[in-house]
């Protein structure tokens, strides 16, 4: 495949079920292929159970495939070690529910300026908190040295939305992997998270 895609090829996920002696298998995801390409959408559509966030948590390599590949501009990172590391820089992934993927204990600003300051260790104290301000503007939640101070609780769960939007964006990914990103969101501010 050509630069700048993801492509999940023939992913198969079986989880081993136990309940006393007795094991059986659940068939989680059976040979799903598909391609991403940087700059385009596409969404992935299944009933409740269909293996939607399996898939989701595979191309983020939160979980291992029974047999299939990732693949990032055509290769394949693998499992484990820097090359994850680097894969996770330009793939990252907006969780259901903002109330839970963001610490209560951390301030807004620190939420962002974490990732950046991993992905991007040469960039000085200033460079890093004015990325992650520049960052909170861009999800449309400004001035940006507003909401840098605040913790979670004191935002709306659509600010919270974009908080966690924009800490996906900060290693400067090019893929977005968005598992139910509206889903825990009042009908009124959906449509905003999704068109952003």
């Amino acid at each position: 495949m050509s630069a700048h895609t993801l492509e999940a090829r023939n992913l198969v996920k079986d989880f081993t079920l136990r309940s006393g002696l007795k094991t059986s298998v659940l068939h989680a995801v059976k040979d799903v292929s598909f391609t991403i390409e940087a700059g385009k959408t596409v969404a992935l559509v299944g009933e409740s159970g269909s293996g939607k966030s399996t898939i989701a948590r595979m191309l983020m390599k939160l979980e291992t495939p029974t047999s299939g590949q990732m693949l990032l501009d055509g290769k394949d990172s693998g499992m484990r070690g820097r090359a994850v590391e680097e894969y996770r820089s330009q793939v990252q992934m907006v969780f259901q529910d903002p109330f839970a993927s963001l610490n209560p204990f951390h301030t807004i600003i620190h939420h962002l300026e974490r990732p950046i300051r991993l992905h991007h260790p040469k960039l000085s104290s200033a460079q890093v908190r004015a990325r992650a301000i520049e960052l909170l503007e861009r999800v449309r939640l400004s001035p940006g040295e507003s909401f840098a101070e605040r913790r979670p609780h004191e935002l709306s769960g659509g600010q919270r939305q974009r908080v966690a939007i924009a800490r996906a964006l900060a290693p400067g990914a090019r893929f977005i992997v968005a598992d139910e990103p509206v889903s825990m969101l009042d009908v009124s501010i959906r449509l905003g998270v999704l068109n952003l």
